[in-house]
């Protein structure tokens, strides 16, 4: 979902994604150079950051080879279609509510055979009952003993809020996490086997609920600091 502009009262800013938080009820509002937390209720913003993006410079034409293993930031949403029933996802794919006591799984729009590729889950509130990894093309929503065997994923059983990263990296075979920036070896998980690969989230417990960074960017790039907002927003 595309929104080229939004007109709510007390605010003024071009908007390119929005995302419901029915715990909080309030809307995220974001585009390239600034992230809002809107209020329903009061009509007014609870939080506000701006930040400058990196002005690119120009460089040589990479090779096949190096194009081909340079992190892609290719555009995915959760949906409906690919979630199971007790789960709510937001009309722009991004954020992803449970409304069950029990593990729902969510798999992303698009899956991944080559290259590397990079994107981050945030968690406004906890990492409580949440995984966060990636799922091999076979998944099933009904039958859910065939996910087990394609399911690589990690939890990160914290009480407060998270941004995880994740690069699925296809040429070596790896999946590797980042927790609010801070690179996890222990937890990268090596020997994937080849195939087509899904980003993926399974949530528990009524409420519990992530957010897909839609302007997520690879820890090795400069990138600007939003992680600020959220913690400021949800606390």
């Amino acid at each position: 979902m595309d929104f080229k502009s939004l007109e709510l009262p007390n605010i003024n800013l071009p908007i390119s994604d929005v995302v419901y938080d029915s715990i909080d009820k309030t809307l995220v509002l974001a585009n390239n150079s600034n992230i809002s937390n809107y209020d329903i209720i009061s009509k007014n913003n609870s939080a506000h950051t701006q930040w400058n993006l990196p002005i690119p410079q120009p460089s040589a034409p990479l090779s096949k080879e190096s194009q081909n293993s340079k992190p892609k930031n290719r555009s995915f949403r959760f949906s409906p279609s690919n979630s199971q029933p007790k789960l709510i996802i937001s009309p722009s794919g991004l954020l992803v509510t449970c409304v069950s006591i029990h593990e729902e799984l969510a798999v992303a729009d698009v899956g991944f055979e080559s290259g590397v590729h990079y994107w981050e889950i945030i968690c406004p509130k906890h990492c409580k009952n949440v995984h966060i990894g990636v799922i091999r093309e076979g998944w099933s929503l009904t039958n859910l003993a065939l996910n087990a065997p394609l399911l690589q994923a990690q939890t990160f059983k914290t009480s407060t809020p998270r941004v995880v990263g994740l690069r699925l990296d296809l040429n070596k075979g790896e999946l590797n996490f980042w927790l609010n920036g801070n690179f996890q070896l222990q937890r990268t998980l090596k020997n994937l086997p080849s195939g087509k690969w899904y980003p993926c989230v399974k949530l528990k417990e009524n409420g519990t609920h992530i957010i897909l960074n839609p302007f997520a960017r690879d820890p090795d790039a400069i990138y600007p600091i939003y992680v600020r907002c959220f913690y400021e927003t949800y606390r």
